[in-house]
């Protein structure tokens, strides 16, 4: 994890790990590449997966 992306995901902004990513259903999911937690893609863009983050 690279330290500017920490700094930026303290800030709010997210960035997608491409490498890490999957499908369930219609659904797709990856992480973020600073922080680690889980995205999930919307309509037109990736946010954070507010259904994961209850579980952690």
């Amino acid at each position: 994890m690279n330290l500017l992306w920490r700094l930026a995901c303290l800030l709010g902004f997210h960035r997608r790990d491409r490498k890490r990513l999957w499908q369930v259903g219609s659904r797709h999911h990856s992480v973020c590449a600073g922080c680690g937690k889980q995205m999930v893609r919307g309509f037109s863009e990736w946010r954070l997966d507010e259904d994961a983050a209850g579980q952690s």
